[in-house]
């Protein structure tokens, strides 16, 4: 009797293990489904956590999201804590089919969704010199309120503008126009230099997402022609240059640029010395001297002709 209760135990317990070690086994193998959740994943390229001598700057940045919910939640900024702004210009620039998102536990699994990538862009004007803050957010109440549970849904930069920096170097030089954007290739409205000396002036931020890939801006100057050739063009790929100056003499009239821009902002800025006056060809030195000597003996000789004549 006891061998029989001692082999029946036995069995109890074997079985116990087993059992317990093949639902273990199903339980891994056949992970409980559930609703990926929230995500909006904010990245601000621009501006940077450091002092710009340019305004206005060109707000960029992009998005990870998990919804479709964009189209009926919209992005915001609040820049120095002033009233909320709604970002119009959100574009999606891609989108992937997630299926195999376990987490690190392993014992649960998502259902496969898509994740959205968002670009939002605004022009931040009208900034004074000194330190700014600014954040980006969405604007979902619903989200908000729920905050808890999702990453986070908004992402904030400090940073800093001195213009003073940025003022013409000569009292000689106004602005004429300037030109901001980010990434593209765009013509420029055409723009009129009067004075035969102009400068152009530029800035660009450096690009923090795939750094690997040679950030780069490209101006190119046309006449109002917009089929003629370009006559002015500098080109800055691959280098740690960020700003610099290109200069144009002895050249007035209407302009345009062509700008290739691989960052996520750049600004552009036409100046021109107003005290500069067109430089007279050589060639035509010669004859203003002889129109000159001509117009010279004339006047003198019906200044000084004889008595006879003027009796």
């Amino acid at each position: 009797m006891k061998r029989t209760a001692l082999a029946l135990t036995l069995f109890l317990t074997l079985f116990s293990v087993t059992f317990g070690v093949q639902a273990v086994k199903v339980a891994k193998a056949n992970p409980t489904i559930y609703i990926k959740p929230l995500y909006c994943r904010i990245s601000i390229q621009s501006p940077q956590n450091r002092t710009y001598n340019t305004e206005p700057i060109l707000l960029n940045f992009t998005v990870k999201i998990n919804r479709e919910v964009f189209d009926s939640y919209p992005f915001f900024y609040i820049l120095d804590g002033q009233s909320s702004v709604e970002v119009e210009e959100i574009q999606v620039i891609g989108q992937k089919r997630i299926s195999n998102d376990v987490p690190a536990s392993g014992n649960i699994s998502y259902a496969p969704y898509t994740e959205y990538s968002l670009r939002g862009q605004a022009v931040l004007s009208s900034l004074s010199d000194g330190r700014h803050n600014l954040t980006v957010f969405m604007g979902a109440d619903w989200v908000i309120s729920n905050q808890a549970s999702v990453d986070p849904l908004f992402a904030t930069v400090d940073f800093s503008v001195d213009t003073t920096s940025l003022e013409a170097t000569s009292e000689n030089w106004s602005e004429v126009t300037r030109f901001t954007g980010g990434g593209g290739i765009i013509t420029t409205e055409s723009f009129t230099c009067d004075h035969v000396e102009w400068r152009i002036r530029w800035e660009y931020e450096p690009r923090t997402e795939n750094p690997e890939d040679p950030p780069g801006l490209e101006v190119c100057v046309y006449t109002q022609e917009y089929h003629s050739p370009w006559f002015e063009r500098f080109s800055k790929w691959g280098t740690e240059e960020t700003n610099g100056t290109l200069y144009v003499h002895n050249k007035n009239g209407t302009f345009h640029l062509a700008i290739i821009c691989g960052v996520p902002s750049y600004t552009v800025i036409i100046e021109q010395d107003v005290e500069s006056i067109p430089e007279f060809p050589s060639w035509i030195i010669l004859p203003l001297f002889l129109i000159a000597t001509f117009l010279a003996l004339a006047v003198k000789k019906k200044l000084f002709r004889p008595i006879s004549q003027l009796q």
